[in-house]
């Protein structure tokens, strides 16, 4: 039997104009940047012709894979996150053309499953009218093995070339064809990013905003003192106590100062409520992260998302899980008797653990809203910023702009205990019986 000869050129992304590999790179500056977390693609074909194009970003837990049909449009995509003994199958999309003169991306039919770790998956169904449902994958279905450099998440029964087949490297580009600079530059989507939170609180910082202009941080409210009995931090709308979670951090029991950030609109006389902070240390504050809490994971996050609070009463809290179940039944009297605006300017206490609760405007209302954590050098908690994002994308003015990073919050997860040991080799075959089988029963459904 024949044996098929896969080429795989490495190279910054793909050219949609051209339809081919768009800035090549060698196989050994691609394998680097594997090693080291940085971004880098792949177009593998078959006797000239594009068959499948592969995006890696390892730093972000980031692979996906694209499919392209006869005529040369990506019409599946699967999207896949790095849970470091495994990949997960995330996200599994297939554009359904009526003709081989629809556009790119422009199928009239778009199916989606959107995959949580637990197989759990939401599928929709654009064809016009949407069509929702959800259904649970299978783990052969979205469990494939963490590959080594160049054993990607594709095969031949995939590209549908026939068997067997053999993976190869494209000879290396010639350094003088070309600039090295690329047409279509990729990194993987990035979920939300904080916008210099300790800004925020920095009386006289300037920020331009794309859409309602320039505003100015005036100087914070202090909000007075935390007690933490036990250093487990709730951030939520006071009145969903009984939902609220701790994050997965934890401080030092002890009593933290919490400030109110405070700003006016230049061009108009009056402001929101963009953050309030819980002070821990008064070391620099050098990584911000996600604040999460247990069974989240940032690699389930999509561009610009985030795991939040939830608001519904246009206020927010910081408490101590250990006063938690006590402050709930306290807020809940005084509530009915003093009313919410007195609330924010008396003490809610727990007697018995002495937590307290400290309430703060949540910026626009009713919402969700992010919590950024800072870390020292050392990795020791500095503060908690809920960001009510209320400057959103906005520019920061003022000269002297930190460069404080962004790091991967810290997820605590429960392993899936019943599913079957990661294969070691990949095989598309499960993925194609599942999804192509359930794609098909459910464009059967359409009207």
């Amino acid at each position: 039997m024949t044996t098929s000869r896969i080429v795989i050129a490495y190279c910054e992304s793909w050219d949609p104009v051209k339809r081919q590999a768009d800035c090549r790179i060698p196989a050994a500056t691609a394998r680097a940047r594997y090693a080291a977390g940085e971004p880098f693609a792949a177009v593998m074909s078959f006797a000239g012709v594009p068959q499948a194009y592969l995006r890696v970003d390892s730093g972000r837990g980031w692979l996906d894979t694209a499919f392209f049909d006869e005529a040369g449009r990506r019409v599946v995509e699967i999207g896949y996150r790095d849970f470091g003994d495994h990949l997960h199958l995330s996200t599994f999309r297939f554009w359904a053309h009526a003709s081989a003169d629809e556009p790119e991306f422009q199928a009239g039919t778009v199916v989606t499953f959107a995959v949580q770790p637990g197989g759990r998956a939401k599928v929709s169904v654009d064809y016009g009218g949407l069509l929702q449902t959800w259904t649970t994958v299978p783990p052969a279905s979205r469990r494939v093995p963490r590959p080594e450099f160049g054993a990607w998440p594709v095969d031949s029964t995939f590209i549908n070339i026939g068997e067997p087949a053999e993976f190869v490297e494209a000879d290396d580009p010639d350094p003088a064809s070309g600039s090295g600079v690329s047409t279509f530059p990729w990194q993987a989507p990035r979920p939300l990013s904080p916008n210099h939170p300790e800004a925020l609180f920095t009386a006289g910082a300037r920020f331009h905003h794309p859409r309602q202009g320039a505003l100015e941080i005036l100087e914070p409210e202090k909000a007075g003192l935390l007690h933490m009995p036990s250093g487990q931090v709730i951030v939520t709308d006071p009145g969903t106590f009984h939902r609220a979670v701790p994050f997965t951090i934890e401080v030092p029991p002890g009593d933290y100062p919490v400030l109110v950030a405070a700003m006016r609109w230049v061009e108009a006389p009056w402001g929101e409520t963009p953050a309030a902070l819980l002070r821990i240390s008064e070391k620099p504050t050098a990584t911000w992260e996600l604040g999460l809490q247990p069974g989240q994971d940032e690699r389930e996050l999509g561009p610009d998302e985030f795991f939040g609070f939830g608001v519904d009463s246009g206020t927010g809290s910081f408490l101590d899980a250990a006063g938690a179940e006590a402050l709930q039944r306290i807020f809940s009297e005084r509530i009915k008797t003093d009313g919410p605006s007195a609330l924010m300017d008396s003490p809610v206490v727990d007697p018995t653990t002495g937590a307290n609760l400290i309430m703060f405007m949540s910026g626009y209302g009713d919402g969700s809203y992010p919590v950024w954590i800072g870390r020292d050098q050392d990795g020791g908690v500095t503060c908690l910023v809920a960001d009510m994002c209320v400057v959103g994308p906005a520019e920061l003015l003022t000269p002297g702009a930190d460069e404080t990073r962004h790091v991967p919050g810290r997820a605590v997860l429960t392993p899936e205990t019943d599913a079957p040991p990661v294969p070691e080799h990949f095989d598309s075959g499960p993925i194609q019986d599942f999804f192509f089988a359930e794609t098909r029963k459910l464009l059967a459904q359409r009207r």
